[in-house]
C-alpha cells in the first residue's frame, strides 16, 4: 500500500478490529479500494473525498515495516 512504501517501508498488517483504538475528527474516504499499484491515496476508487456512509467502528490500523532503517541505512 501506498501510504507504507511512500515512506520506504511496506504493509506488516492491516487490522480492522481498531487495533490501536477508533480514530476522530471527519472522515474523509470510505469504500475505499486499492489494487496496490497506487501512489497516492485519491489513485484509489473510493466514494468522493468527504462521502460517507459509515463512522469510525469501521476504522482500519495498518502496520508498516520501515526495511531502511533495520538495514541500517538512513531513511531522510
Amino acid at each position: 500500500m501506498f501510504f507504507c512504501t511512500r515512506n520506504h517501508g511496506v504493509v506488516l498488517s492491516v487490522y480492522s478490529d481498531h487495533r490501536f483504538g477508533a480514530g476522530t475528527g471527519d472522515i474523509l474516504l470510505d469504500d475505499v479500494n486499492c489494487q496496490g499499484s497506487e501512489t497516492s491515496l485519491s489513485d484509489c476508487q473510493h466514494a468522493g473525498w468527504g462521502q460517507h456512509n459509515c463512522g469510525h467502528d469501521e476504522d482500519v490500523s495498518i502496520v508498516c515495516f520501515d526495511y531502511l532503517n533495520i538495514t541500517g541505512s538512513s531513511s531522510t
